[in-house]
């Protein structure tokens, strides 16, 4: 009976650690799968930030996810790395963020006009400006919601 349920046990926590370690290598071997509310691809995300790709962002707003609202570990910790991507990858993450719905963008719109850190909110609403990506209501929409946290 005590192997039973250790073994059930080793199995079990291979199976998590499995798991971890793909949530954590998806933005680095491009795997398609979306994995909603992932504090392992935040983590990578982070970890990489001098070599932050196009990948790595579209990870992100896959990640991202309204579902996501109510995980205050993982909202705190993707407030952070939005507004990093947002600073380093304007147009990459205009032009994908453009491709979502209207729900899902009025979410990061939200997010953007409650930022959890000090960051320099002018420099993001100058590079939003000057970006030819995205809809020029999509941008108009970003630069309000920076106002609002100012």
């Amino acid at each position: 009976m005590i192997k039973s349920k250790l073994l059930g046990y080793l199995l079990y926590t291979s199976l998590l650690f499995s798991m971890n370690n793909i949530m954590c290598n998806s933005v680095k071997t491009g795997s398609n799968s979306c994995q909603p509310c992932s504090i392992g691809i935040l983590v990578d995300i982070d970890t990489n930030k001098n070599n932050l790709t196009e990948l790595a962002v579209s990870k992100f707003i896959c990640t991202f996810s309204i579902s996501c609202k109510n995980n205050v570990e993982f909202m705190e910790y993707s407030n952070e790395i939005i507004f990093f991507i947002l600073a380093n990858k304007t147009d990459y993450f205009l032009s994908e963020l453009s491709k979502k719905s209207k729900t899902y963008i009025n979410f990061v719109y939200e997010q953007l006009s409650s930022p959890l850190n000090d960051y320099d909110l002018y420099i993001l609403e100058q590079k939003i400006k000057d970006s030819k990506s995205g809809t020029v209501e999509l941008r108009n929409k970003m630069v309000e919601a920076l106002l609002r946290a100012k």
